[in-house]
């Protein structure tokens, strides 16, 4: 699944524009798993470190929770908190044990925007990845995180939520891209189509896929404020 290439992508079928995630498969290795859970467990069994990254809108409780007592994974959870499902994700849950220090949680209010999220997020995941030394990053794209998402309340347009992307895949580790949540349909398909095309972009695959990217982007551009 890592040979011979820094970058995977795991397409997920939610997107009404899975066609074209389909056509893009054919140049980049598709990882077919039916949770991030079950991704992160398998890389960590050929792996000595791995980090997950939850952008999701909702806490990642179900990774966390699996890898609360090991160092061999270390997540980073930026969610909503509060009165808020799943309720978990506090500051001071920091992992237990050979767990401890190992799980980092960044709970955030409602309506934060690109540029607020980011002055969070680029710090934070610089110094983890000095820290961690990470053999490879999973990176959870929830959609529900963008500005509009039915049952999100966060205010993040398509090009902040893809700047963690780019960021993340400036350090030039070997990065997996998988969905989250999502629930306003238009958006996760425009988010993810974008950032599938920054990921090909990124890892010098074809310029025009970018460019469609940025196309579709424009073309979809109907941003709501929460």
């Amino acid at each position: 699944m890592l040979l011979g290439g820094k970058c995977i992508l795991y397409a997920s079928t939610v997107t009404v524009y899975f066609f074209r995630l389909f056509f893009l498969a054919w140049f980049v290795d598709i990882v077919a798993a039916s949770d991030s859970e079950k991704i992160v467990s398998q890389l960590s069994v050929c792996l000595q470190r791995v980090l997950y990254i939850d952008i999701d809108v909702h806490h990642g409780d179900g990774v966390e929770e699996a890898f609360y007592t090991t160092d061999r994974v270390m997540t980073v959870s930026f969610h909503m908190f509060g009165d808020f499902f799943p309720g978990t994700g506090d500051l001071r849950d920091i992992g237990h044990e050979k767990g401890k220090y190992y799980a980092l949680n960044v709970p955030l209010k409602a309506g934060i925007d690109d540029e607020s999220y980011q002055s969070l997020f680029k710090p934070v995941i610089t110094k983890v990845m000095e820290v961690y030394q990470p053999g490879v990053v999973v990176l959870q794209c929830g959609a529900d995180s963008l500005s509009g998402d039915r049952l999100g309340c966060f205010n993040l347009s398509v090009k902040g939520h893809a700047e963690c992307v780019r960021f993340v895949r400036s350090f030039n580790v070997p990065l997996l891209l998988v969905g989250g949540g999502g629930y306003t349909i238009r958006n996760v398909a425009r988010c993810w189509c974008y950032e599938v095309d920054l990921f090909m972009y990124l890892s010098q695959f074809f310029l025009w896929s970018y460019v469609w990217g940025l196309w579709l982007l424009k073309a979809m551009s109907a941003e709501t404020i929460n």
